[in-house]
């Protein structure tokens, strides 16, 4: 993993994020800049919100928009109306998109996620 100047990790950039519920599987690309969190998964979820870093750990806190109609892994459907609910996850920076499984608790069940980095974010004159 790479430093900044401030001995802080680079955590900026794009991540896949594979997780499984009791009941399916699933993918995300997940974006993180500037402390934001953005991106979606292959069954339409939208994930919003922020990560820390601090004590040797990233902590992130989301808000997941679940489309009307759309299933989640753990088998809970939002059949009427879209759903939202936060999750909050803490994982030490030894094991940030190292492929270490970790076990996330949701308001509607346990989920195994697995993160890996695609790239780094690219900054403002990287193309030039």
């Amino acid at each position: 993993m790479a430093f900044s100047e401030f001995n802080e990790p680079n955590v900026e950039g794009f991540y896949r994020a594979s997780f499984a519920g009791h009941v399916d599987f699933g993918e995300a690309l997940l974006v993180l800049v500037d402390d934001l969190v953005a991106g979606a998964d292959s069954g339409g979820v939208s994930y919003d919100g922020f990560y820390r870093l601090g004590n040797g750990s990233i902590d992130l806190m989301l808000t997941l928009t679940v489309p009307q109609g759309t299933s989640l892994v753990q088998g809970v459907t939002a059949r009427d109306r879209q759903l939202s609910f936060k999750v909050d996850m803490t994982v030490p920076l030894k094991e940030w998109a190292s492929g270490v499984t970790h076990r996330v608790e949701t308001a509607y069940g346990p989920v195994n996620v697995i993160i890996k980095k695609l790239r780094n974010f690219p900054r403002r004159g990287a193309f030039q």
